[in-house]
């Protein structure tokens, strides 16, 4: 009886250590670092494969150590780590656990109902026309100082030329003009009879100043580079002087009979170095 007794408890004894339950996961090191998760640990099952989350496979070596380097972030700081026979839930270490929802935040700009079709983009400005005057005169000046008044507006089209827009303007009570194919290219010029002489063509003007850009780029005839920009400032009366009546219009040249300059066009000059 006795050897039986002692045989059936040494075959309980094997099946206490032979089952699934007695093996173990032993865990060294868990934690997030360097952008990746890293779980090291030896199980007692060599040369097997070996799981994290169900979603990455590892393989134990002879010894049974393992090693996970994963670019994965747990969002209960939490992960599992299993083989075929047994799993350990491991704590990761440096890991911020993801927290509840917040309530939801305001709509964004342009968000409208669910299922609605977002409103159309609006296009793009053109060219700003922001400046009408009339019947006043829009004043335009310089970063330096220099001020221009803008008196009528034309169109000048010489012989086989491109139109050009001519701008007559009133300086300090003088009058000379601007001109260029638009009022990002714009050059000076003298008196309006002096660029028509000049240009072999004839200024159209218009009936009533219409509108005008808030900005006028003078260039440079030579180089073509700007000069000056000119920006609006306010609509009111330009100074009279020279060449400046009511509507703006030039008086003929006056020229002593017989006077060998009578074919020079007369021009009231433009201060030097204004446009600097």
């Amino acid at each position: 009886m006795r050897r039986w007794s002692s045989r059936i408890g040494a075959a309980a004894l094997a099946a206490v250590v032979a089952t699934p339950g007695s093996a173990e996961i032993a865990i060294v090191d868990a934690h997030i670092g360097q952008g990746d998760l890293w779980v090291t640990g030896q199980a007692d099952e060599p040369e097997t494969e070996i799981v994290l989350d169900d979603s990455f496979t590892s393989r134990t070596d002879a010894s049974g150590k393992f090693q996970f380097r994963i670019a994965y972030h747990p969002a209960t700081c939490m992960v599992l780590v299993k083989t075929q026979r047994q799993s350990r839930a491991v704590a990761v270490a440096n890991c911020g656990q993801r927290g509840p929802p917040g309530e939801p935040g305001p709509p964004g700009p342009g968000a409208g109902p669910v299922g609605a079709a977002a409103p159309a983009t609006p296009p793009a400005p053109g060219p700003a026309a922001d400046v009408a005057c009339a019947p006043k005169s829009p004043l335009y000046a310089a970063d330096n100082g220099f001020k221009v008044w803008v008196i009528r507006r034309g169109n000048l089209a010489p012989g086989g030329a491109e139109p050009r827009i001519v701008l007559q303007v009133n300086i300090d009570g003088s009058t000379a003009t601007t001109h260029g194919p638009d009022f990002a290219r714009m050059s000076t010029g003298g008196a309006p009879a002096q660029l028509e002489r000049q240009s072999g063509g004839r200024i159209a003007w218009e009936g009533k100043l219409g509108p005008l850009p808030g900005t006028i780029e003078i260039v440079s005839e030579g180089s073509g580079g700007v000069v000056s920009t000119l920006r609006f400032k306010e609509c009111g009366t330009p100074p009279k002087g020279r060449a400046a009546g009511a509507a703006g219009a030039e008086p003929p040249p006056r020229t002593p009979q017989g006077d060998p300059r009578a074919d020079t066009p007369r021009s009231f000059p433009i201060p030097q170095g204004v446009f600097q």
